[in-house]
């Protein structure tokens, strides 16, 4: 154990996410997807409660506070005195944490304190004495994770890209947590993501910088304690383990992604089990069952996980544009119904969803192949290529490689294959819908993301991660071609359709400190 000096203020932000391919797949540790980070981020700031703390005082507190939201305000007590001590003397034990009475039930907050503070008591001997009188921490998010179509509308202000420019910084909701209609970018991940980052790299168990995720090539410790961490605590807040993409952008931002094993936090869910089974009993003193819980937590988040991180990006010119539609998906409902496909019809779902996966390697292979080429002596022509291909639509791409006089051929033959890659994606989404009873690519959604294909210099257009009505995404090659894709948006009228601010971001946490 070492003990840290404690910053007077520790802000750490994480990003939001779009999970362009490997929908589904990725719940399945064979199949990889492709997550872009988005610079929409979740903000949260620690600061001390500078009082002196009474050496007999074990009780500190946790004031939390995210304006945007009607019911903004949660108190926990942290208890450092282990109960079932009964001499003089005061003995450090697990800390517990609980809500105060006024306080409401947040499961994803009230998670990542307490796993964060298992981790802490592991980490640092004189835990007690630097938390001291407590910690105040304000929680706000862009505006972005949330839809902003009603206060457009209260306003009077155009449902565009302009119209949400005139919104003020961290938006208030106007409404409890409950009430408010996300837009898909992984708002609980983000959010507990940004909470955990603060309180370790606040206490200074984690390093992390201002230009970048964490110092990977000096520190990769702090990248899989971060990362095993919040996987831990957002499974558990949400009580079942999910494929984790989300919450692995928070952390790394942009990348290739490969799934954990979900057996890796079968002990910590027998753990909680066995705490929740002794509240509901009744029983007296659970202080051994939560002592039981800390230490699962700390030895799974501490052990080496079998997830993978491969780098990646969207090469250059192209821009990822994001449309929230005011319709909104129950996102665990698509993914139960489509498990309950997969499990009813084994084979065909398989057989479906490794011709996807071939189609997304496929993607994957192009994009990294242009990426390269962009960055060599052929960059001119990669460009020339991005900007001939913007002029016209995907499906007229074919008649540019008919002229042999092309220098940039190979580079705009890899465009318009990766075009009707996708398509044949959304071939098989559709598909999937139909076999699955669950609306992964609707109709609503079809037609307008057809329409938007129509448009010249779109690469590829769809409903990203799960799908749904909660959102579409568009990869245009040029600012006209956003441009144009805006006015489809706007004038649209089987479906409100309001653009995103948004833009997509290599990187994952980031950190700013004073001292």
């Amino acid at each position: 154990m070492s003990e840290m000096r404690v910053a007077d203020s520790t802000t750490v932000t994480a990003p939001g996410k779009v999970l362009l391919t490997g929908g589904y797949l990725v719940l399945d540790r064979r199949f990889q997807g492709l997550v872009v980070a988005m610079d929409a981020r979740f903000h949260t700031t620690i600061k001390s409660i500078h009082q002196q703390q009474d050496s007999s005082d074990v009780t500190s507190i946790i004031q939390v506070v995210s304006p945007q939201f009607t019911d903004g305000f949660w108190e926990y007590m942290i208890q450092f005195h282990d109960p079932t001590c009964h001499d003089d003397q005061h003995q450090m034990g697990v800390p517990r944490i609980t809500a105060t009475s006024s306080t409401p039930f947040n499961p994803f907050l009230e998670t990542a304190l307490s796993f964060s503070f298992y981790v802490l008591h592991h980490k640092l001997a004189n835990l007690a004495q630097l938390v001291g009188k407590g910690i105040q921490m304000t929680v706000l998010a862009d505006n972005d994770f949330y839809s902003q179509s009603a206060d457009l509308n209260r306003l009077g202000l155009e449902l565009t890209a302009t119209g949400l420019g005139q919104l003020p910084e961290f938006n208030s909701t106007h409404g409890t947590i409950a009430q408010v209609r996300k837009t898909g970018l992984g708002s609980s991940a983000a959010m507990t993501t940004s909470v955990i980052a603060s309180l370790l790299a606040h206490y200074g168990v984690v390093n992390l910088s201002t230009d970048m995720t964490v110092r990977c090539e000096n520190d990769t410790a702090s990248l899989e304690i971060l990362y095993n961490l919040a996987q831990t605590a957002h499974c558990v807040a949400q009580g079942k383990i999910g494929s984790g993409f989300d919450v692995s952008a928070a952390v790394v931002g942009t990348h290739r992604y490969r799934r954990f094993s979900p057996q890796i936090l079968d002990p910590v869910f027998r753990a909680v089990e066995a705490l929740a089974s002794s509240h509901s009993n009744h029983e007296t003193d659970a202080s051994a069952l939560q002592t039981e819980l800390a230490h699962q937590v700390y030895h799974v988040v501490t052990k080496k996980w079998d997830w993978v991180n491969t780098p990646f990006q969207l090469p250059p010119g192209m821009q990822l544009m994001l449309g929230d539609v005011a319709a909104g998906s129950n996102t665990p409902k698509l993914v139960s119904t489509v498990l309950a496909w997969q499990k009813r019809c084994p084979l065909e779902a398989e057989s479906l969803w490794i011709k996807i996966d071939e189609l997304n390697k496929s993607i994957q292979t192009i994009l990294e192949d242009l990426c390269s080429v962009s960055s060599t002596a052929n960059a001119g022509k990669y460009q020339k290529a991005i900007d001939l291909c913007a002029t016209t639509t995907a499906a007229s791409w074919h008649t540019l490689l008919e002229s042999e006089s092309l220098d940039h051929y190979p580079i705009v033959q890899k465009l318009e294959r990766i075009s009707a890659l996708y398509q044949e994606i959304r071939g098989c989404l559709c598909n999937m819908s139909s076999l699955s009873g669950a609306p992964i690519e609707p109709p609503e959604q079809t037609k307008l993301l057809d329409a938007c294909m129509e448009i010249p210099g779109v690469l590829m257009c769809g409903v990203p991660g799960a799908g749904g009505y909660d959102a579409i995404f568009c990869i245009v090659l040029s600012n006209t071609s956003k441009q144009r894709v805006h006015a489809l948006w706007k004038s649209w009228t089987e479906m409100v359709v309001v653009p995103l601010l948004n833009r997509e971001s290599q990187d994952g946490l980031r950190c700013l400190q004073t001292w």
